[in-house]
């Protein structure tokens, strides 16, 4: 769940960027699962732009002193009818607010910048992992809730004594391919002891917020680039079909 928060706009193209403008190209997704291997919050061949220094140079700060540079991963699930992936690829950016449970709350308060999150579709006929943000501001105040018009209102927040947080997400890349909950849950069926099956989405599936492992990171990429490969050989297999029946129509 999101409020409303003006949106910033970056002249300068990233990679990630970059590779969300060419979402359905399966060699640029290859370059995506290369990128999600990597355990820094800024990888040396995706150089981040001046915004993003401007607003990295604390956090960046402080990991450096307390020498903990990695990534951190987390999913975030949003009801698409309410705020869908696609509307983000139209923002860029956007407040990741409206959290009204603590243990969500805890998990948006741990981010920092330069983390990862994959964006889910909650709460349709067909949930799933659509695509990937990166944590563009660590946790604020909320401003919903204390505001008396917000749905998202709590009478027990001021602006002075704020119970609930929220973050600041950019839009990475939208998936050329859908991972629904029903793929995840087939993959805890064939191996139950994977890394899959450990996904807090299966084991806090109540929370909007849960957070990620590395491994399970890498290994949902894996089941995105694999299940896109396979999208694009059957394409690739129907245009043959269909260009061969054209010739024998002849």
């Amino acid at each position: 769940m999101r409020h409303r928060f003006p949106t910033i706009t970056i002249a300068a193209l990233t990679i990630i960027e970059f590779l969300a403008l060419s979402g359905r190209n399966h060699s640029l997704l290859s370059r995506a699962f290369s990128l999600s291997k990597t355990n820094s919050r800024f990888p040396s061949k995706m150089p981040p732009t001046s915004l993003t220094k401007r607003c990295t140079a604390p956090a960046a700060a402080a990991a450096a002193d307390d020498d903990d540079d990695a990534v951190q991963y987390f999913l975030l699930k949003s009801e698409p009818s309410e705020y869908s992936i696609e509307d983000l690829a139209r923002d860029v950016r956007e407040e990741w607010g409206g959290i009204r449970n603590y243990q969500a709350r805890n998990h948006l308060r741990s981010m920092r910048v330069g983390d990862r999150a994959f964006f889910y579709h909650s709460q349709s006929s067909r949930p799933g992992i659509v695509g990937s943000v990166m944590i563009a501001r660590t946790a604020m105040p909320d401003s919903s809730a204390y505001d008396p018009q917000s749905e998202y209102y709590d009478a027990k927040s001021t602006k002075e004594n704020c119970r609930w947080d929220s973050v600041l997400v950019e839009y990475e890349m939208t998936f050329p391919v859908m991972l629904t909950l029903k793929e995840l849950k087939d993959a805890v069926s064939n191996d139950p002891g994977g890394v899959i099956a450990s996904m807090a989405l299966f084991k806090q599936s109540r929370l909007s917020v849960v957070p990620l492992t590395r491994a399970q990171w890498v290994e949902v990429m894996t089941m995105i680039r694999n299940k896109s490969q396979e999208a694009g050989k059957t394409e690739s297999e129907e245009g043959r079909n269909r260009k061969k029946k054209r010739i024998d129509n002849k």
